[in-house]
């Protein structure tokens, strides 16, 4: 089998995405597990998955280019095979959250969900 880009495009990659509460910003961290270097920030949750996903392609691109190994997920999941495969952590704030702060991320997104941690 000839591993092109459909190929790579087609294997169930774990992608993550995580909320970032800091002191001085908030955003969307999301990442590609088994693709070093295939991180990107967000505005929203939306906004990171579509970078996420344009840098993929990219970097598969980039590497099918210049004949670079490409990783392979080393597991296949028993929910499908789809590219559309997206996994959330669970965010760890380290450091003291102010009340309001937390009451409004979570009126806007609802599938949140913080733990604050004493720093």
């Amino acid at each position: 089998m000839k591993k092109n880009f459909e190929f790579y495009r087609g294997l169930p990659y774990t992608r993550r995405c995580q909320l970032i509460v800091e002191a001085e910003r908030t955003y969307w961290h999301a990442w590609i597990e088994e693709l070093s270097g295939c991180e990107v920030d967000g505005a929203s949750k939306a906004e990171a998955y579509a970078s996420l996903q344009e840098l993929f392609e990219d970097y598969i691109h980039a590497k099918l280019e210049w004949r670079s190994d490409i990783p392979e997920p080393s597991r296949w999941p028993d929910y499908g095979t789809t590219a559309s495969n997206f996994q959330e952590a669970m965010t760890v704030v380290p450091f003291q959250v102010p009340t309001g702060l937390v009451e409004t991320v979570q009126e806007s997104q609802e599938d949140v969900q913080m733990t604050a941690v004493a720093a």
